[in-house]
């Protein structure tokens, strides 16, 4: 999908979140706000994935991203190749967690089949995974 389409916020919420192997991708975008989306979000092994839910009170916890005022169309391509093509930008409304504000954004669902994958109860990627050093699967205190 080629341009921003008028937009110029786009949400994530796994490895291009802060602190995720891929978060350099969103280089020149600024941090605006943590939000959420009103999905569910699937462990797909190495990163997870979103789909839309119907229920409102399913939420899949991210950041999201104003893009830069030059660069945006390059930007969003950058991560059209990186997600490819088991996941397809979407336009979508998510939440501003601490400002009970809704913004119009972009978000990259999952479109694969999700047969066989945990679901993420709590909505958030980070919160998912095992502490650093820590055996993937062990228990945590």
């Amino acid at each position: 999908m080629a341009g921003t389409g008028g937009l110029s916020l786009v949400f994530v919420y796994g490895s291009l979140r802060r602190g995720g192997a891929a978060h350099g991708r969103l280089r020149g975008a600024e941090l605006i706000a943590p939000a959420r989306y009103q999905g569910r979000l699937y462990d797909l092994g190495e990163y997870p994935g979103a789909v839309p839910s119907a229920d409102a009170g399913d939420a899949v916890h991210g950041e999201l991203y104003r893009l830069p005022a030059v660069g945006a169309e390059a930007l969003l391509a950058r991560l059209d190749r990186y997600e490819g093509p088991e996941y397809r930008r979407e336009r979508a409304r998510v939440g501003l967690e601490a400002r009970g504000e809704a913004r119009e954004c972009w978000i990259y669902l999952y479109r694969g089949d999700l047969d066989g994958r945990r679901r993420v109860a709590s909505g958030d990627w980070g919160r998912s995974l095992p502490p650093r050093g820590a055996p993937a699967g062990g228990q945590q205190g």
